[in-house]
Order: C-alpha cells, then structure tokens, then sequence
C-alpha cells in the first residue's frame, strides 16, 4: 500500500466479514476527484460490487446487465454478445435510457474501451468477451458525463473496474443450459496473482463456448408464416424449396394450363419431358424458421496482465496488457438463382422455348458467415504522492480494434452459368437438389460461386494523458479539493464495405483531439469544517470544466455543475447540470456511397402514404456518408432525494429518487425507411407515374430506390423517474438484502425538423418501465437469492394498437462457500476435497416465462417481444476454488 493510499484511509466495514477495516479513497466514475466506494456523491452512480455480481447469480455481464432497469429497455435480448439468424456479429453493447450504445461511455478501469460497428452502423464500445469472473465491481453513472470524459458519455458512463487485490490462483469454471433442447454454454477461467517486495503480478486467462439454438425449437420462431400469430405469410417471398420454371411472357407454358411448373420429384436435369413437369407437385416455400438459428454458435477469450512496480510512496510504475477474440458462426439462406433464362435448345428444356428458372441450390449447403472480433489495449504509466497530500498520474494508452465478417454475399454468377449451359457436357441446374443427390461433376458447380468482398471495419485510439487531484485549500479537517488534467487522443478507421461491389477500399481516417479538464469541489457547510447548523448539516458545491480542440471539427467548451445538500446526516438532496458537445463519427461524415447490387426487402415493413400506405416489397437501397453534418448539442440535468434510515430498528434501510431530463438538439440520427419517408420524402428514388397510378388517382410514380444516409434533425430529449430502495440487515438468522429498481420513462420524443410533429415511433407508449427486485440471504456460507427481472407493456409502434403485456422473469440462486462455511466439518472428506471452493446452483427464468408473439395484420416481421431470451428457462453450474 503507498503513503498516498495510507494518507486517505479511513474506517469502514468489510462486506465479506462486516469488521472493520481501513478503507482507500479511489476515484469513483463521474469525477476526477478521490472519494469512498460508496460514499454519497452530487450525480446518481450505481455501484455492483463483487458481492453483489456473486449474489445474483449472474454468470455473464449479459446476465449482469439485465439487473440494471435503466439498460437495455425493451429487449434484454438484443446486444447481449449472442447473434440469431443469418447475421453472425453478436456484440456486447450498452445503451443507457435509449441514448444508443454510440452515447454511452463503458470503460473499464477508467479507460476508453475501444470502438467497433463503424462499416455496419451500429458503432459502439464493444464489451463482448470480457469476463464477468474479472470484474471487481461496476459503477453506472446515470447523468451525462461529458465535462468529466469528452463527449462519447452523453448518455452516461459505465465503468467495468477489475479484480486487483487477488493472490495466489483461482480456477473457475461455470456451464449452463437449457431445459428444453441443447443450447450450452461452457466457461472457464484462470486467475493468478502474485507480488514480491516492491514488485506484483497479475494474469488472467478465460475461454467461452456458446452452441447454437435453432428456431425451429422455439414454437414462435418455427416459422415466417406467421398467420397464427394474426400476421401475413411471409413464405410469400421466398421460393419452392424445390425450384421452379416459367414463362418469360407469364402465358401457359407450351403443354401445360399453367405459366409456372415445379421441378420434378428426384429429377436429375436429364430427360425430361412435358408430362413431368405436368404431374409435378408444388413443394413448400422455403421457411427460414426451419434453417436459421435463434442463437448462433459462438467462442469467446480473453487475457490480461497487469504489473506494477514501487518505488517509494513517491513512484509507482505500472502497465498492463489485455485482448479479446470473439468468433461467432452463423448459416445462411441456401445459394439462389432468379430470373435464370435457360435457352430453348438447352438439353433439359422439353418446353422448346426460352424458359425462366427460379431454384435454391442445396448441394452447395448453406454458406457460412463468420464473424471475428478482435482487440487488444495496453497501458504504462507513472502514478505517485506529490506533497501536501497532492497525487498524479501518467499514462499513456493505446487500443485497437478489428471485426470482419468472412463475406456478406454469396451468389452464382449468372453470366458464368449460362457459358455453362453450351458447354459439353452441359451444367445441369433443372435437378430436384432438395431430394436427389447431386448430379454435376464435384467442384464445377461450386467454382461458379462467388463471394462479396469481406466486411472488415478497424479502430485504433492513442492517447496520452497527465492529471493532478489533491487539497487546494484546508478548511478545518476538510479541504478545497481540485483535480485537473490534460489529454490527447488520436483515433485511426479503418473499413471496407459490406457489399463491395460498388465502393472502393476508403483509406484510413484519423481525427486528434486534444483536452483540458478541471474538477474543483467546495464544502461549503461540513461538520469537519466546523459550520453545520440547524437543519443544514452539510452543503458541497462541485463544478467541472473540459475544453475538446478537434482536428477536423473546431472546438467546444463544457461546463458541469452539481450541489449536494444535507439538511441533517440521513437526508441527501442532490441537483447537477451538464453540458455536452458531439461531434459527427468519422464513418457518419466520409463513408462512401454504396448501393445494393439489386433490390431488396426495406429495413421492416414500408407503407408508402403518399400511394394510399401501399406496401414497398423491394427497393435498391444507396448507404452512403453525409459530410453537411452538424455537430450534437445536448444539455442533462438530474434532481434526486437520497434517505438512509438513521433508526437503529431500520439501519440498513436506505431509499433514492431521482428525477433526470435530457435534450440532444441536431442530433445525428439513422432512422428506419418508414421514418424517412415520413420526414425525408426527397431522399426516396420514384418511378415515372403511369396511366393506371393516375387511374388509381396517385399523384407520384412508385417508389424505386432510397437514400440511407445519416441526418441531423431537430431535437431528442427524454426524461423521467428512477427510483431505488435497498434494506441489509443482520441477525441471528443471517445477513439479508432486499433490492428494488424502477425506471420510469415519462418523456421520450424525437423532432425530425424545427416545426414538424414529434415522430411517431419515438414516444413514451413504446418506452416500457422497467424494474428488478431481488432478495439474498446468506449464512455460515450458505447463500441464496431470488432475483425478479419485470418490464411493463408497451406498443409495438405508438400509432398501432397492438401492446407487448408486461413480462416478468424470475432467477434464482443459491451457493455454499467451503472456504467460510461452517456447516460442514472441516476435517472431512467433503472439505479436503472443496476446500476454499465456491459451488453455485442457478436458476434463470424458472418459471418458463415466454415471449409474447404481437403482429400487426400487415407484417411479417418476427414481432416477438425481446424482453425473453429465446432459450427460456435454464439452469447454470458454477465452481470457483482458491489455492
């Protein structure tokens, strides 16, 4: 421990053992300024600690966040490091009170991790692989932070803070499955920590399997038919799993009453005739339900080590090392071929005219897409005592970050396959491939298949930093304290388009920004200054400044202000203000233009308003960057009442309101094609307007093609209430702890333009409350918890009808510590065999709770509620040992 640590210790309470200890002051998330873990702060920072993590059950930080009402609202299921269907980039994100997960800062040890999802829009800090067996503890600001950490923390911060104070080895390993099918995850872990003299060591190694659920063991996924559920076909679409010919004109086929035939059953391409075709039965559309999966394959791994060195209380140098590698699998729709004309003098065309074949080929499987994500940072720097209480620290930091995908499209090359059919032998495709077997000489098929260029997206962030914090000046016991510093990032992309076919490589994009920062907290009223009075026990005063220089973007100025009143000791009253200035992503203002190589689906279901809502089934699609972008201006403020119970029957009751509103104005936004063409309409591509569009009494031609590019538009700006109750006791019966959580969204609106209407998708009816409540018990090591994650009802879309109900998830847990549990003998073959071992037995919707099917009578579209994880109740086994 250094002569600072000493020099800010104070008394407190070890929540393993509930004696006394000394305690560090640290530097807690939201400030630069040292304080208690715990201590009651101006801004509202929810803090997990390590007992928290081990009494809840939770096995991965996806598990974690579902603990926390103000994440992921409205689908727990998405962005929790899983991927479904034919899309393999699952990604760990967090997105606080619907900012998105570009707008929410995670950290881990206070440092920036890197960036991924440039090329795919979905940018964010990307925290898939990081075991929650490495965390320490998770603090969550839920403010604006960005006077503290630069603008990416507009819509708060969360700070993954990880396990240092270990020693010796810990080996720990978890599996948890399903109860209904197979879908295994498997997890170990290995932990060791050493130190000599002045000198520590730490390392960690984890490893992660995922198998795969697949839809068609989940009855609400089984199928894109979804007429049970009150929805359309969505078969419609697809083809016959069989294949199919017709006409070029849509007239009879010659011999045949009809302009569409089906390939015959086990047809070999060869020899066939009319009355094939005429007695050939239609095979189903093809189903994706059947084919794809809920949950894709995945493996999951990472390493660190961190070192330091101590050198006096003056010098401590340190470095650490950490990387990641996640690989996630993923099948796809089998290869297709439309509109393949097929000459009348080919060897399988008994028709004797040009015809038109439509056919998936099977013998070439279902291609797989992979999706690999890699990162790595690394950290040295110098940190030590100054006088007069003074503290540094210097660092520099260097992160990088890759992910690609293998290829986006897979296809045959149509101008190739019709060479194929004058060649000797001709290439036969008028095969039954569903049924038979293959029938083209091995390997000539598949050398007509080509492949998209790879998806492949990079970041690398360099910065350096140098800050101060310590007492400015001495009032009484207590102190003016400031903390200051200055920073310089470099950030480096890097990416390649998902379809390629129309875009060029885009070199690297580099953008500096340099920082400034200061953070001064003033104690105006205190006991230890010696000025409490009546009914005004303590008054701090904290402000915060950052300037942010941009290289390619000018610069800004943002202030923070929070007060922190104490009428008397157990009543806090806490208000604070901040302001924040973003500037576009780099990918958001350079991207170059690319277009789909033909027309597809829309992003979901389009109604076209101007065509009487006419449904759009396929349009060409052109995503491209938006260099006339302006920069984010947002202002955040939160006003809470904090009460701890300073009654000896209810010590250990302790309750937290808030009340927070924020406002973004010019937000950049990327929004869905219905809301484009609602707010947008120019940026959507026409066809000429026909004689029956004017019969019809249209005014514009249909629509063709669409613009996606990122705007700005008007404002955001959401708001609402977050509550927090929490109650610990001891007694002769053990120690409990009763939670609960709420968030309460009560605005939430998204203004396209100055003088338009809020948009219809983005309001409070499609914001659902959230809360979690959960009670632990533990005694002489044997523990328990129950854990009951709810989420009130909310619309589909605010201007349908059609309601998610609230959905309620119960966990459970319960675990024996060998190492402090008393209930076993301790001379025993139980505990020389688990001796300080740790078993966990946990119970993940164990009710069975499932998702609720909603649909509109015009969609498609899955429409399952999010709130449920499609592998629906599971079990999990966890062993953690010491040596």
């Amino acid at each position: 421990m250094t002569a600072q640590a000493q020099s800010e210790q104070q008394l407190g309470q070890n929540p393993q053992t509930g004696k006394l200890q000394l305690l560090d002051k640290v530097v807690v998330t939201g400030s630069h300024l040292r304080s208690l873990v715990g201590e009651q702060g101006a801004q509202p920072v929810l803090t997990l600690t390590r007992q928290d993590i081990e009494r809840s059950g939770a096995t991965t930080l996806a598990d974690l966040a579902t603990l926390v009402p103000q994440l992921g609202v409205g689908s727990a299921g998405v962005n929790n490091g899983n991927s479904s269907g034919s899309t393999p980039d699952g990604r760990q994100l967090f997105d606080l009170r619907g900012f998105g997960s570009a707008n929410t800062l995670v950290l881990v040890d206070g440092r920036r991790l890197p960036r991924s999802g440039q090329r795919s829009g979905g940018e964010g800090y990307e925290s898939t692989g990081i075991p929650l067996s490495a965390i320490e503890r998770v603090e969550i600001l839920l403010s604006g932070g960005s006077a503290v950490y630069g603008a990416d923390a507009v819509g708060g911060v969360i700070n993954l803070i990880t396990r240092k104070s270990y020693s010796g080895t810990e080996l720990e390993a978890a599996y948890d499955n399903t109860f209904n099918k197979d879908a295994s995850n498997g997890r170990i872990s290995l932990a060791h920590g050493m130190r000599q003299g002045a000198f520590s060591l730490r390392a960690m190694g984890t490893y992660e399997d995922q198998n795969a659920l697949a839809r068609r063991d989940r009855g609400w996924l089984r199928s894109d038919d979804r007429r049970e559920f009150g929805g359309a076909n969505g078969l419609t679409r697809t083809l016959p799993v069989g294949g199919r010919v017709r006409s070029t004109n849509g007239r009879n086929l010659p011999g045949l009453n009809t302009s569409v035939a089906y390939i015959p059953a086990n047809s070999t391409g060869q020899n066939l005739t009319v009355a094939d075709y005429a007695g050939a039965a239609a095979t189903p559309q093809y189903d994706r339900g059947q084919t794809l999966n809920a949950i894709n394959d995945a493996r999951r791994s990472s390493m660190s080590l961190d070192a330091t060195w101590q050198h006096g209380p003056g010098l401590e140098l340190y470095g650490s090392f950490a990387a990641r590698w996640v690989e996630n699998s993923a099948p796809t729709d089998p290869i297709t071929v439309t509109s393949l004309r097929l000459p009348a003098n080919y060897p399988g065309n008994p028709f004797k005219t040009t015809v038109i074949v439509d056919k998936y080929f099977w013998e070439l499987g279902q291609p797989e897409r992979l999706y690999r994500y890699r990162t790595r940072d690394a950290v040295v720097g110098a940190r030590g005592e100054l006088s007069h209480e003074w503290v540094y620290d210097l660092q520099l930091a260097q992160a990088y970050s890759r992910s690609t995908i293998n290829s986006s499209l897979a296809r045959l090359d149509s101008t190739a396959l019709s060479k194929e059919f004058a060649a000797t032998p001709p290439l036969l495709v008028l095969n039954d491939s569903w049924r038979g077997a293959a029938v083209n000489t091995p390997g000539r098929l598949e050398a007509l298949v080509t492949e998209g260029q790879p998806y492949d997206d990079s970041q690398r962030s360099t910065t350096m930093q140098a800050s101060a914090n310590g007492p400015l000046w001495k009032l009484g016991s207590d102190s003016i304290n400031l903390a200051v510093g200055l920073e310089r990032r470099r950030e480096t992309v890097s990416y390649t388009n998902l379809f390629s076919f129309t875009e060029a490589l885009l070199p690297e994009e580099p953008r500096t920004i340099t920082s400034a920062y200061a953070e001064v907290s003033v104690p105006l009223v205190s006991p230890k200054v010696g000025n409490s009075m009546s009914l005004l026990h303590a008054l701090t005063l904290t402000g915060a400044v950052r300037h942010d220089r941009y290289s390619d973007f000018g610069q800004a100025t943002k202030p923070a202000l929070s007060l922190l009143a104490q009428p008397v000791r157990w009543i806090s009253l806490r208000a604070s203000h901040s302001s924040a200035y973003k500037v576009p992503e780099l990918i958001d203002l350079r991207q170059g233009a690319f277009t789909d190589p033909v027309a597809l689906p829309p992003s979901s279901d389009l109604l076209d308003p101007y065509r009487n809502n006419e449904a759009v089934t396929a349009l060409v699609g052109t995503t491209k960057g938006n260099p006339a972008l302006k920069p984010e201006t947002s202002r955040h403020q939160n006003f809470g009442l904090v009460l701890e119970s300073p009654w000896t029957a209810l010590k250990g009751l302790s309750l937290s309101m808030d009340y927070w509103k924020s406002r973004v104005e010019d937000q950049v936004a990327s929004l869905s094609d219905q809301e484009r063409l609602y707010f947008f309409p120019e940026q959507f591509t026409r066809a000429a307007l026909t004689a029956a569009d004017v019969a019809d009494g249209y005014k514009v031609g249909a629509i063709t093609a669409v613009d996606r590019l990122p705007v700005n538009i008007a404002y955001f700006r959401t708001a609402g209430l977050d509550t927090r109750l929490r109650y610990r006791v001891r007694s002769s019966w053990g120690e409990w702890d009763a939670q609960l959580g709420l968030t309460q969204t009560r605005v939430y609106e998204r203004v396209p333009f100055a003088g338009a209407a809020p948009s219809s998708n983005v309001t409070t009816a499609t914001r659902p409350d959230r809360a979690t409540a959960s009670v632990s018990w533990q005694r002489a090591g044997l523990g328990s918890n129950l854990t009951m994650l709810w989420q009130g009802s909310y619309k589909v879309n605010a201007t349908l009808a059609e309601t998610y109900r609230p959905t309620r998830q119960f966990n459970a847990a319960l675990w024996y510590d060998f190492g402090r549990g008393t209930l076993h003998t301790p001379d025993g073959a139980l505990a020389r065999g688990l001796g300080n071992s740790r078993i966990t037995l946990g119970l993940i919707n164990f009710t069975n709770e499932r998702p609720q099917v909603l649909l509109p009578s015009n969609s498609s579209a899955l429409g399952v509620s999010g709130a449920v994880d499609p592998r629906l109740a599971r079990y999990t086994l966890t062993w953690k040992a010491a040596f």
